[in-house]
């Protein structure tokens, strides 16, 4: 994934991450700068991980390595569906606007399975 992810994240991508040992393995893959946040432990909830990336009023793309079922819940409360379980390693790319009240737009959805076959 984070072959995937390394061309299509610009410059400024501000990448945070869970401090559980998982997930900053994961980040570590990336090879680029990034914050680990406790707001993104294991059990966080969808206002803990929307505050901790400022969503939707920062200005710049945030990556989120953190983990499940608390990722696949932000997500559906963003696009306004149910939440739609990710499996391990995927990523979900959503934008916004602060001045929006409707859902998330959904950019792409990658997972480790789709790039193996």
């Amino acid at each position: 994934m984070a072959g995937w992810l390394t061309p299509r994240l610009p410059g400024d991508c501000r990448i945070v991450a869970s401090p559980a040992v998982r997930a900053q393995q994961t980040v570590q893959a990336l090879n680029r700068p990034y914050t680990t946040l406790p707001a993104l432990a294991p059990g966080a909830s969808v206002v803990d991980v929307l505050r901790a990336v400022d969503w939707p009023d920062a200005s710049f793309t945030t990556l989120v390595v953190g983990h499940e079922p608390t990722l696949g819940a932000v997500v559906g409360h963003l696009l306004h569906v149910p939440h739609p379980g990710l499996k391990k390693g995927a990523v979900v790319w959503l934008a916004g606007d602060a001045d929006d009240v409707g859902p998330a737009v959904l950019q792409a959805v990658m997972t480790p399975d789709a790039l193996r076959g």
